[in-house]
């Protein structure tokens, strides 16, 4: 039988749902905030309708037009997608 399910001497088990690939980030704030990723500009402002993002853990920092920082933690998993929806 040549049919391996990762078993002894096998291949590695498949991976885990969620790790590894693309997930999507929506953020949403009132009012608008400049959005940084993992500590880099993202050169874009709120509303964020579809950012991709590896899966993973990523912070969030959120920018208030008067220089206000909120910092979010966000959990990605590969082809879903995360909504980050706040209120300052």
């Amino acid at each position: 039988d040549s049919t391996n399910l990762g078993g002894q001497g096998g291949q590695s088990a498949a991976v885990p749902a969620g790790v590894g690939g693309l997930g999507t980030l929506v953020v949403q704030t009132v009012p608008w905030t400049y959005v940084a990723i993992d500590g880099r500009d993202t050169g874009r402002t709120t509303p964020i309708l579809g950012f991709s993002l590896p899966a993973g853990s990523h912070q969030v920092q959120l920018r208030t037009q008067t220089g206000e920082v909120h910092v979010e933690r966000v959990q990605v998993q590969a082809g879903q997608t995360v909504r980050l929806i706040r209120r300052y």
